[in-house]
């Protein structure tokens, strides 16, 4: 894949659909589109690869910290047989404008679920083995309307719902 010039596609908005291996420029390359609101990355690791990977989750990480527009993220992360692999990334509390996101694989960083931003209206994670109930944490985001918890959030434990109260029409 080349590497974007200085200034080609500085305007991008939207970046679906990409693919990341070993040789995909992601740092001092693709972390040069600043201005993006949605973006889709996709990992999908062979055994041979995960060390060489392992600086390219990073690098994508880096970047969508970077993402100030961000309103929509999709991260998807597995081998080879579909598993889910890691996901490191940073709280995204800093992405006023993040509305929606997607999660497939392994969440490592444990308070990542706890600094969602308040604009936060759909949440999807898949795969991602939390160890620790997120619903008293997610109950904080007064604008999330769809929340998806897929495959795996550790079988283990209880998801504790508070009981919703209704205002009065009086």
């Amino acid at each position: 894949m080349p590497q974007p010039s200085n200034n080609s596609l500085t305007t991008l908005q939207t970046l679906w659909g990409l693919l990341v291996n070993k040789e995909t420029p992601v740092k001092d390359g693709l972390d040069r589109l600043i201005n993006l609101r949605k973006l889709e990355v996709a990992f999908q690791l062979t055994n041979s690869q995960h060390e060489a990977m392992s600086s390219q989750l990073d690098a994508v990480a880096e970047w969508v910290q970077n993402l100030n527009h961000l309103q929509s993220v999709r991260l998807k992360s597995c081998d080879e047989k579909n598993q889910p692999w890691d996901l490191d990334l940073e709280p995204l509390s800093g992405h006023v404008n993040l509305s929606r996101v997607y999660f497939l694989g392994r969440l490592r960083n444990p308070c990542m679920v706890s600094k969602f931003p308040q604009s936060l209206t759909d949440l999807t994670l898949s795969w991602s083995e939390l160890t620790e109930d997120p619903m008293q944490t997610l109950d904080k985001l007064s604008n999330l309307r769809v929340l998806r918890l897929l495959r795996r959030y550790r079988e283990t434990h209880a998801l504790h719902i508070k009981r919703l109260s209704r205002a009065s029409s009086s």
